[in-house]
Protein backbone atom coordinates (compact mmCIF):
# COMPACT_ATOMS: atom_id res chain seq x y z
CA UNK A 1 0.00 0.00 0.00
CA UNK A 2 1.41 3.46 -0.83
CA UNK A 3 2.01 6.08 1.42
CA UNK A 4 -1.00 8.00 -0.17
CA UNK A 5 -3.67 4.83 0.41
CA UNK A 6 -2.27 4.32 4.29
CA UNK A 7 -3.70 7.57 4.86
CA UNK A 8 -7.12 7.54 3.79
CA UNK A 9 -9.73 7.64 6.57
CA UNK A 10 -10.69 3.62 7.06
CA UNK A 11 -13.85 2.08 6.52
CA UNK A 12 -15.51 -1.38 7.20
CA UNK A 13 -14.06 -3.19 4.35
CA UNK A 14 -14.19 -7.61 4.78
CA UNK A 15 -11.40 -9.01 2.51
CA UNK A 16 -10.74 -12.47 1.11
CA UNK A 17 -7.50 -13.86 -0.55
CA UNK A 18 -7.63 -13.26 -4.07
CA UNK A 19 -7.34 -16.22 -6.26
CA UNK A 20 -8.02 -18.78 -3.93
CA UNK A 21 -10.69 -19.96 -1.13
CA UNK A 22 -10.81 -19.90 2.52
CA UNK A 23 -10.55 -23.42 4.38
CA UNK A 24 -13.50 -23.45 6.60
CA UNK A 25 -14.39 -25.88 9.12
CA UNK A 26 -17.96 -25.75 9.80
CA UNK A 27 -18.72 -29.01 10.33
CA UNK A 28 -16.42 -29.78 13.31
CA UNK A 29 -17.94 -26.28 15.31
CA UNK A 30 -19.67 -26.29 18.28
CA UNK A 31 -22.53 -24.48 18.73
CA UNK A 32 -22.32 -21.39 21.52
CA UNK A 33 -24.50 -18.27 21.31
CA UNK A 34 -25.09 -18.01 24.86
CA UNK A 35 -22.71 -18.34 28.02
CA UNK A 36 -23.63 -20.32 30.83
CA UNK A 37 -24.68 -18.74 34.37
CA UNK A 38 -21.06 -19.83 35.60
CA UNK A 39 -19.31 -18.58 32.55
CA UNK A 40 -21.48 -15.10 32.74
CA UNK A 41 -20.47 -14.72 36.06
CA UNK A 42 -16.69 -15.86 35.05
CA UNK A 43 -16.72 -13.41 32.31
CA UNK A 44 -17.90 -10.46 34.95
CA UNK A 45 -15.29 -11.06 37.27
CA UNK A 46 -12.57 -10.04 34.74
CA UNK A 47 -13.91 -7.19 33.73
CA UNK A 48 -11.98 -3.41 35.91
CA UNK A 49 -14.97 -1.18 36.29
CA UNK A 50 -12.87 2.38 36.91
CA UNK A 51 -14.10 5.24 38.01
CA UNK A 52 -17.82 6.62 37.64
CA UNK A 53 -18.99 3.79 35.75
CA UNK A 54 -19.06 1.34 38.66
CA UNK A 55 -21.72 3.71 39.38
CA UNK A 56 -9.47 20.26 -12.59
CA UNK A 57 -8.68 17.13 -14.86
CA UNK A 58 -10.63 14.99 -17.85
CA UNK A 59 -13.54 13.01 -15.67
CA UNK A 60 -12.79 9.28 -15.40
CA UNK A 61 -15.83 7.53 -15.31
CA UNK A 62 -16.41 4.30 -14.38
CA UNK A 63 -18.21 1.57 -17.25
CA UNK A 64 -21.57 0.67 -16.47
CA UNK A 65 -22.18 -2.55 -18.33
CA UNK A 66 -25.68 -4.23 -19.58
CA UNK A 67 -26.66 -6.54 -16.24
CA UNK A 68 -25.76 -9.86 -16.46
CA UNK A 69 -26.78 -12.79 -14.77
CA UNK A 70 -25.06 -16.28 -14.07
CA UNK A 71 -26.17 -18.84 -11.86
CA UNK A 72 -24.04 -21.34 -9.61
CA UNK A 73 -23.83 -25.16 -10.69
CA UNK A 74 -26.30 -26.00 -8.49
CA UNK A 75 -29.11 -24.01 -10.79
CA UNK A 76 -31.82 -23.89 -8.43
CA UNK A 77 -32.58 -21.97 -5.51
CA UNK A 78 -31.49 -22.98 -2.30
CA UNK A 79 -32.82 -22.96 1.04
CA UNK A 80 -30.71 -21.29 4.07
CA UNK A 81 -29.28 -24.18 4.71
CA UNK A 82 -27.51 -26.29 2.27
CA UNK A 83 -27.77 -30.42 2.48
CA UNK A 84 -23.95 -30.73 2.97
CA UNK A 85 -23.75 -28.87 5.89
CA UNK A 86 -27.26 -29.82 7.33
CA UNK A 87 -26.15 -30.98 10.66
CA UNK A 88 -23.43 -28.70 12.26
CA UNK A 89 -24.00 -25.30 11.11
CA UNK A 90 -27.69 -24.92 12.22
CA UNK A 91 -26.26 -25.06 15.61
CA UNK A 92 -24.00 -22.25 15.14
CA UNK A 93 -25.92 -20.21 12.10
CA UNK A 94 -29.24 -18.85 11.93
CA UNK A 95 -28.54 -19.36 8.05
CA UNK A 96 -26.15 -20.93 5.57
CA UNK A 97 -26.33 -20.20 1.98
CA UNK A 98 -23.79 -21.58 -0.10
CA UNK A 99 -21.32 -18.57 -2.01
CA UNK A 100 -20.84 -19.46 -6.06
CA UNK A 101 -18.95 -16.06 -7.66
CA UNK A 102 -18.91 -15.90 -11.19
CA UNK A 103 -15.57 -16.71 -10.85
CA UNK A 104 -12.70 -17.41 -8.38
CA UNK A 105 -10.53 -14.09 -7.14
CA UNK A 106 -13.04 -12.35 -5.05
CA UNK A 107 -12.15 -9.53 -2.41
CA UNK A 108 -14.64 -7.14 -0.39
CA UNK A 109 -17.56 -9.32 -0.04
CA UNK A 110 -19.72 -7.00 2.07
CA UNK A 111 -23.56 -7.99 2.67
CA UNK A 112 -25.65 -5.32 2.03
CA UNK A 113 -29.26 -7.17 3.40
CA UNK A 114 -30.19 -9.93 4.87
CA UNK A 115 -30.20 -11.45 0.67
CA UNK A 116 -27.67 -9.58 -0.86
CA UNK A 117 -24.00 -8.92 -0.45
CA UNK A 118 -21.24 -7.51 -3.52
CA UNK A 119 -18.45 -8.52 -4.24
CA UNK A 120 -15.30 -7.44 -6.37
CA UNK A 121 -13.01 -9.49 -9.13
CA UNK A 122 -9.42 -7.30 -9.65
CA UNK A 123 -7.88 -7.55 -13.23
CA UNK A 124 -4.75 -6.26 -14.79
CA UNK A 125 -6.37 -3.70 -16.33
CA UNK A 126 -10.37 -3.44 -15.18
CA UNK A 127 -12.18 -4.62 -12.15
CA UNK A 128 -15.61 -4.92 -11.47
CA UNK A 129 -18.33 -5.31 -9.03
CA UNK A 130 -20.84 -7.93 -8.56
CA UNK A 131 -24.57 -8.65 -6.81
CA UNK A 132 -25.09 -11.64 -5.81
CA UNK A 133 -28.63 -12.89 -4.57
CA UNK A 134 -28.18 -15.66 -1.87
CA UNK A 135 -31.03 -17.15 -2.51
CA UNK A 136 -31.42 -17.55 -6.09
CA UNK A 137 -26.72 -17.82 -6.31
CA UNK A 138 -27.42 -15.61 -9.27
CA UNK A 139 -24.71 -12.76 -9.38
CA UNK A 140 -25.55 -9.41 -11.50
CA UNK A 141 -22.59 -7.50 -12.61
CA UNK A 142 -23.29 -3.80 -11.30
CA UNK A 143 -20.22 -2.15 -12.82
CA UNK A 144 -16.57 -1.80 -14.43
CA UNK A 145 -13.43 0.14 -13.47
CA UNK A 146 -10.24 1.10 -15.36
CA UNK A 147 -8.58 -0.22 -12.43
CA UNK A 148 -6.62 -3.36 -11.33
CA UNK A 149 -7.88 -3.22 -8.11
CA UNK A 150 -11.08 -1.44 -6.05
CA UNK A 151 -12.09 -1.12 -2.87
CA UNK A 152 -15.63 -1.05 -1.04
CA UNK A 153 -17.04 -0.24 1.83
CA UNK A 154 -20.52 0.39 3.67
CA UNK A 155 -20.98 4.06 3.66
CA UNK A 156 -21.69 5.85 6.74
CA UNK A 157 -23.69 8.57 5.69
CA UNK A 158 -26.13 7.02 2.77
CA UNK A 159 -28.31 3.81 3.44
CA UNK A 160 -27.69 0.46 1.86
CA UNK A 161 -25.25 2.05 -0.08
CA UNK A 162 -21.26 0.38 -1.24
CA UNK A 163 -18.40 3.02 -1.20
CA UNK A 164 -16.11 2.03 -4.10
CA UNK A 165 -12.60 3.74 -4.25
CA UNK A 166 -10.05 2.95 -7.07
CA UNK A 167 -6.91 4.05 -8.56
CA UNK A 168 -6.30 5.90 -11.84
CA UNK A 169 -3.17 5.01 -13.27
CA UNK A 170 -3.98 7.46 -16.05
CA UNK A 171 -4.69 10.60 -13.67
CA UNK A 172 -2.58 9.67 -10.39
CA UNK A 173 -5.17 10.02 -8.20
CA UNK A 174 -8.04 8.33 -6.74
CA UNK A 175 -11.51 7.70 -8.04
CA UNK A 176 -15.05 6.86 -6.43
CA UNK A 177 -18.52 5.96 -6.98
CA UNK A 178 -20.84 4.33 -5.23
CA UNK A 179 -24.05 1.74 -5.33
CA UNK A 180 -27.10 2.08 -4.15
CA UNK A 181 -28.64 -1.85 -2.78
CA UNK A 182 -31.69 0.31 -2.96
CA UNK A 183 -32.27 1.65 -6.65
CA UNK A 184 -29.55 0.26 -8.23
CA UNK A 185 -28.06 3.16 -9.20
CA UNK A 186 -24.03 4.19 -9.73
CA UNK A 187 -22.89 7.51 -8.82
CA UNK A 188 -19.72 8.66 -9.90
CA UNK A 189 -18.83 10.76 -6.59
CA UNK A 190 -19.00 9.11 -3.19
CA UNK A 191 -21.38 11.08 -0.29
CA UNK A 192 -18.44 11.77 2.58
CA UNK A 193 -20.71 14.45 4.86
CA UNK A 194 -24.40 15.65 4.93
CA UNK A 195 -26.24 18.04 7.17
CA UNK A 196 -29.24 19.81 6.38
CA UNK A 197 -27.77 22.53 3.42
CA UNK A 198 -25.03 20.90 2.32
CA UNK A 199 -23.48 16.95 0.90
CA UNK A 200 -20.23 17.06 0.90
CA UNK A 201 -18.54 14.22 -1.51
CA UNK A 202 -15.78 12.97 -3.32
CA UNK A 203 -15.58 13.36 -6.88
CA UNK A 204 -13.76 12.29 -10.43
CA UNK A 205 -13.75 15.96 -11.76
CA UNK A 206 -10.67 17.07 -9.93
CA UNK A 207 -9.50 15.75 -6.29
CA UNK A 208 -10.47 17.34 -3.39
CA UNK A 209 -13.53 17.09 -1.71
CA UNK A 210 -16.50 19.15 -2.91
CA UNK A 211 -20.36 20.58 -1.64
CA UNK A 212 -23.26 20.54 -3.46
CA UNK A 213 -26.79 22.41 -2.04
CA UNK A 214 -29.15 19.07 -0.66
CA UNK A 215 -31.90 21.25 -2.76
CA UNK A 216 -29.73 20.21 -5.90
CA UNK A 217 -29.64 24.28 -7.01
CA UNK A 218 -26.11 23.38 -8.04
CA UNK A 219 -25.83 20.08 -9.76
CA UNK A 220 -21.96 20.87 -10.80
CA UNK A 221 -20.46 21.26 -6.95
CA UNK A 222 -18.26 23.53 -5.56
CA UNK A 223 -14.65 22.11 -4.74
CA UNK A 224 -13.48 23.57 -1.39
CA UNK A 225 -9.86 21.61 -1.00
CA UNK A 226 -7.14 20.57 -3.03
CA UNK A 227 -5.84 16.77 -2.65
CA UNK A 228 -7.49 13.66 -3.12
CA UNK A 229 -6.05 13.10 0.62
CA UNK A 230 -8.34 15.27 2.21
CA UNK A 231 -10.63 13.72 4.22
CA UNK A 232 -12.56 12.85 7.11
CA UNK A 233 -15.14 16.03 7.20
CA UNK A 234 -16.95 16.21 10.86
CA UNK A 235 -20.07 19.22 10.74
CA UNK A 236 -19.92 21.16 13.93
CA UNK A 237 -23.73 21.02 14.69
CA UNK A 238 -25.99 23.40 13.87
CA UNK A 239 -23.30 25.05 11.37
CA UNK A 240 -21.97 24.96 7.88
CA UNK A 241 -18.50 24.63 9.32
CA UNK A 242 -16.63 21.32 9.39
CA UNK A 243 -13.34 20.25 10.83
CA UNK A 244 -11.04 17.91 8.70
CA UNK A 245 -7.70 16.08 7.72
CA UNK A 246 -5.88 18.72 5.46
CA UNK A 247 -2.89 17.74 3.56
CA UNK A 248 -0.46 20.30 3.52
CA UNK A 249 1.03 19.14 0.09
CA UNK A 250 4.17 18.42 1.87
CA UNK A 251 6.06 15.47 3.18
CA UNK A 252 7.17 15.09 7.00
CA UNK A 253 10.86 16.15 7.47
CA UNK A 254 12.16 12.92 7.77
CA UNK A 255 10.54 11.69 4.22
CA UNK A 256 8.12 9.15 6.34
CA UNK A 257 4.89 9.93 5.09
CA UNK A 258 2.72 12.66 4.21
CA UNK A 259 1.97 15.87 6.36
CA UNK A 260 -1.42 16.75 7.51
CA UNK A 261 -2.89 19.47 9.45
CA UNK A 262 -6.42 19.88 11.44
CA UNK A 263 -8.40 22.10 9.34
CA UNK A 264 -11.55 24.29 9.44
CA UNK A 265 -13.90 25.14 6.32
CA UNK A 266 -16.52 27.55 6.62
CA UNK A 267 -19.21 27.66 3.60
CA UNK A 268 -21.27 30.56 4.75
CA UNK A 269 -18.15 32.97 4.30
CA UNK A 270 -16.26 30.63 2.74
CA UNK A 271 -12.78 29.98 4.27
CA UNK A 272 -10.71 27.34 4.86
CA UNK A 273 -8.25 27.70 8.00
CA UNK A 274 -5.95 25.82 9.41
CA UNK A 275 -5.76 25.69 12.97
CA UNK A 276 -3.10 26.15 15.13
CA UNK A 277 -2.51 22.48 16.21
CA UNK A 278 1.15 21.14 14.65
CA UNK A 279 1.66 19.06 11.38
CA UNK A 280 2.50 15.61 10.85
CA UNK A 281 0.27 12.28 11.34
CA UNK A 282 -3.03 13.30 12.00
CA UNK A 283 -5.95 10.90 11.60
CA UNK A 284 -9.63 11.63 12.54
CA UNK A 285 -11.17 9.45 14.99
CA UNK A 286 -14.65 11.22 15.99
CA UNK A 287 -16.50 13.90 18.16
CA UNK A 288 -16.14 13.36 21.72
CA UNK A 289 -18.36 16.40 22.55
CA UNK A 290 -19.87 17.55 19.44
CA UNK A 291 -18.78 20.93 18.08
CA UNK A 292 -16.34 21.21 20.98
CA UNK A 293 -13.88 18.20 21.32
CA UNK A 294 -12.49 15.74 19.26
CA UNK A 295 -10.37 12.22 19.47
CA UNK A 296 -7.68 12.46 16.95
CA UNK A 297 -4.90 10.06 16.13
CA UNK A 298 -1.32 11.01 15.36
CA UNK A 299 0.01 7.34 14.88
CA UNK A 300 2.20 6.36 11.97
CA UNK A 301 2.09 3.25 11.09
CA UNK A 302 3.69 3.15 7.82
CA UNK A 303 5.44 -0.68 7.14
CA UNK A 304 4.32 -1.57 10.80
CA UNK A 305 2.08 -5.14 11.12
CA UNK A 306 0.19 -3.66 14.07
CA UNK A 307 -2.11 -0.84 13.73
CA UNK A 308 -1.17 1.44 16.71
CA UNK A 309 -2.46 4.15 17.49
CA UNK A 310 -1.31 7.57 19.49
CA UNK A 311 -5.09 9.17 20.40
CA UNK A 312 -5.36 12.64 21.59
CA UNK A 313 -7.99 15.01 22.27
CA UNK A 314 -8.50 18.56 20.65
CA UNK A 315 -10.42 20.84 22.26
CA UNK A 316 -11.64 23.47 20.04
CA UNK A 317 -12.56 26.27 22.45
CA UNK A 318 -9.42 26.57 23.29
CA UNK A 319 -7.50 25.30 20.31
CA UNK A 320 -5.40 22.61 22.43
CA UNK A 321 -4.82 19.14 22.50
CA UNK A 322 -3.53 16.35 25.04
CA UNK A 323 -2.34 13.03 24.84
CA UNK A 324 -4.69 10.55 25.77
CA UNK A 325 -2.02 7.76 26.96
CA UNK A 326 1.36 8.22 28.59
CA UNK A 327 4.17 7.85 26.06
CA UNK A 328 5.29 4.76 24.64
CA UNK A 329 1.88 2.66 26.05
CA UNK A 330 1.86 0.44 22.70
CA UNK A 331 -1.86 0.72 21.82
CA UNK A 332 -3.71 -0.27 19.00
CA UNK A 333 -6.46 -1.23 17.57
CA UNK A 334 -8.41 1.77 18.21
CA UNK A 335 -12.58 1.85 17.56
CA UNK A 336 -14.63 4.47 17.84
CA UNK A 337 -18.45 3.75 18.66
CA UNK A 338 -21.07 4.99 17.35
CA UNK A 339 -23.75 7.62 18.67
CA UNK A 340 -22.42 7.97 22.33
CA UNK A 341 -20.71 4.45 22.64
CA UNK A 342 -17.58 5.88 23.07
CA UNK A 343 -14.38 4.07 21.84
CA UNK A 344 -11.73 0.90 22.72
CA UNK A 345 -8.43 0.39 22.20
CA UNK A 346 -6.09 -2.29 23.54
CA UNK A 347 -3.67 -2.07 25.76
CA UNK A 348 -1.22 -5.25 25.86
CA UNK A 349 -4.20 -8.09 26.24
CA UNK A 350 -6.80 -6.11 27.99
CA UNK A 351 -9.70 -3.92 25.81
CA UNK A 352 -9.77 -0.35 27.41
CA UNK A 353 -13.66 1.06 27.15
CA UNK A 354 -13.73 4.87 27.26
CA UNK A 355 -17.10 7.13 27.30
CA UNK A 356 -17.78 9.87 25.07
CA UNK A 357 -15.73 11.86 27.47
CA UNK A 358 -12.61 9.93 27.05
CA UNK A 359 -12.54 8.54 31.05
CA UNK A 360 -11.51 5.43 30.81
CA UNK A 361 -14.52 3.34 32.21
CA UNK A 362 -13.30 -0.47 31.95
CA UNK A 363 -11.02 -2.75 31.47
CA UNK A 364 -11.43 -6.51 29.96
CA UNK A 365 -9.09 -9.13 28.79
CA UNK A 366 -9.33 -10.58 25.80
CA UNK A 367 -10.96 -13.69 25.77
CA UNK A 368 -8.45 -15.94 24.38
CA UNK A 369 -6.34 -19.26 25.07
CA UNK A 370 -2.31 -19.12 25.03
CA UNK A 371 -0.89 -18.35 22.12
CA UNK A 372 -4.00 -16.72 20.40
CA UNK A 373 -3.64 -13.12 18.93
CA UNK A 374 -6.42 -10.43 18.00
CA UNK A 375 -6.90 -10.51 14.66
CA UNK A 376 -10.31 -8.13 13.69
CA UNK A 377 -10.44 -5.57 16.11
CA UNK A 378 -13.32 -4.99 17.98
CA UNK A 379 -16.39 -4.06 16.09
CA UNK A 380 -19.24 -1.94 17.31
CA UNK A 381 -22.56 -2.85 16.15
CA UNK A 382 -24.66 0.03 14.44
CA UNK A 383 -26.90 0.72 17.32
CA UNK A 384 -23.42 0.42 19.13
CA UNK A 385 -25.04 -2.16 22.05
CA UNK A 386 -22.71 -4.56 21.45
CA UNK A 387 -19.18 -5.83 19.59
CA UNK A 388 -17.30 -8.26 18.17
CA UNK A 389 -13.81 -9.26 17.79
CA UNK A 390 -12.17 -12.38 16.83
CA UNK A 391 -9.13 -14.24 17.65
CA UNK A 392 -6.51 -15.81 15.68
CA UNK A 393 -5.15 -19.32 16.75
CA UNK A 394 -1.52 -19.66 16.69
CA UNK A 395 -1.18 -22.72 14.86
CA UNK A 396 -2.57 -21.07 11.84
CA UNK A 397 -2.36 -24.36 9.32
CA UNK A 398 -4.73 -22.86 6.68
CA UNK A 399 -3.48 -22.35 3.18
CA UNK A 400 -5.87 -19.10 2.88
CA UNK A 401 -8.07 -17.32 5.41
CA UNK A 402 -7.10 -17.14 9.02
CA UNK A 403 -8.35 -19.50 11.68
CA UNK A 404 -10.21 -18.01 13.84
CA UNK A 405 -13.05 -17.53 16.98
CA UNK A 406 -15.44 -15.11 16.94
CA UNK A 407 -15.94 -13.24 20.65
CA UNK A 408 -19.30 -11.44 20.98
CA UNK A 409 -19.82 -8.73 24.26
CA UNK A 410 -22.08 -5.79 25.54
CA UNK A 411 -20.35 -2.74 23.90
CA UNK A 412 -18.53 -2.58 27.16
CA UNK A 413 -16.73 -5.57 27.10
CA UNK A 414 -19.13 -7.30 29.45
CA UNK A 415 -20.45 -10.83 28.90
CA UNK A 416 -17.99 -12.12 26.07
CA UNK A 417 -18.79 -15.32 24.71
CA UNK A 418 -17.17 -17.15 21.74
CA UNK A 419 -20.11 -17.84 18.66
CA UNK A 420 -17.44 -21.14 17.98
CA UNK A 421 -15.56 -22.79 20.36
CA UNK A 422 -13.79 -24.40 18.37
CA UNK A 423 -11.56 -22.18 15.38
CA UNK A 424 -12.78 -22.22 12.30
CA UNK A 425 -11.03 -20.66 9.02
CA UNK A 426 -13.14 -16.88 8.85
CA UNK A 427 -13.13 -14.83 5.69
CA UNK A 428 -14.72 -11.83 7.32
CA UNK A 429 -17.39 -10.58 9.84
CA UNK A 430 -19.42 -8.20 9.65
CA UNK A 431 -22.59 -6.63 11.45
CA UNK A 432 -25.68 -5.91 9.36
CA UNK A 433 -26.84 -2.80 9.62
CA UNK A 434 -29.86 -3.98 12.03
CA UNK A 435 -27.50 -4.27 14.63
CA UNK A 436 -28.66 -7.48 16.16
CA UNK A 437 -26.82 -10.12 13.15
CA UNK A 438 -23.06 -10.86 12.14
CA UNK A 439 -22.27 -12.19 8.60
CA UNK A 440 -19.40 -14.80 8.39
CA UNK A 441 -17.77 -15.42 4.76
CA UNK A 442 -16.52 -18.62 4.98
CA UNK A 443 -15.65 -22.17 3.67
CA UNK A 444 -15.79 -26.12 3.51
CA UNK A 445 -14.09 -28.15 0.96
CA UNK A 446 -13.90 -25.89 -1.29
CA UNK A 447 -17.47 -24.68 -1.18
CA UNK A 448 -17.70 -20.65 -0.24
CA UNK A 449 -20.35 -20.56 2.06
CA UNK A 450 -22.74 -16.97 3.73
CA UNK A 451 -23.78 -17.44 7.11
CA UNK A 452 -25.96 -14.91 9.64
CA UNK A 453 -26.02 -14.79 13.26
CA UNK A 454 -28.70 -13.32 15.35
CA UNK A 455 -26.80 -11.84 18.21
CA UNK A 456 -29.34 -10.89 21.69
Amino acid sequence: MSKRRAHRSKQLVLTTAAGACMLLLLASVTGCSTASEEGSRSDREQIEVIGDAAEDTKQDEPVTSDVTQETSPAGSESSPISSALEAEPERNFDDVYLYNPVVPGTSGELMVDPQTLVYAVNGDTESKLYRYDLVSRASELVGSFPSSSITIGLSRVQKDTVDITYWSEEYATEHYAAWSAATGKLEQQRVIGRNEQWTLYYGNVAPGIWAAPVNGADDKGVRLTSYDIDNSPLWIPGTNRFVYIRHTGNTIADGSGYEFVLAMYDLDVPMNQELPLGMGPWMMRGWLEPGKTLLVDHAFNEGESVDYTVPYIVDLSTMKEKPLLPEGTGAHDISFGPLDAGFVLVVKDDLQFYDSNAKLTAKVPLLSDSGERLRQRFTYSPDGKKGFYTMETADNTASDGTVERIVVANADGSHAARLNEKAVNIGGVQWLPDGETLFVLAEKDGQLYAATKRVK
